[in-house]
């Protein structure tokens, strides 16, 4: 049985944006398979810029590159240096416990476990 996708529209993500994420949904119900999904053309059928450019001689689309950067300075450490990546819940001080045997959540509020956020690069500035 095919999956039925609901659309919640368009988010245009900053390749650097003035906060740490990009705020894409402000509630996500629980129980839900989310697709994210980078758009080729816009509401108007215009071209949409797919590429930036996480340092000055490198550029990349929302797949990331290899790039001969540690692991630690990444926000998601399992995504490609320049990478689209998201997150639900938290606020923008909020990056994940890497240190062995963190309980999954911390000491993160609960209530701010719904939200979606999107970052290009995955980097800590």
């Amino acid at each position: 049985m095919p999956i039925e996708w609901i659309d919640i529209g368009a988010v245009q993500v900053a390749a650097q944006p003035v906060g740490l994420w990009t705020l894409a949904q402000d509630f996500v119900p629980g129980g839900r398979l989310l697709r994210i999904s980078v758009l080729a053309h816009d509401h108007e059928n215009q071209p949409v810029e797919r590429t930036w450019k996480p340092a000055a001689t490198l550029e990349c689309g929302p797949d990331g590159i290899l790039a001969d950067t540690p692991r630690t300075s990444l926000l998601c450490t399992s995504a490609l240096y320049g990478a689209l990546i998201g997150k639900i819940g938290g606020a923008t001080s909020d990056v994940p416990d890497l240190t062995p045997n963190a309980p999954p959540y911390a000491n993160k509020d609960p209530k701010s476990l719904c939200r979606l956020g999107l970052r290009m690069g995955g980097l800590c500035f």
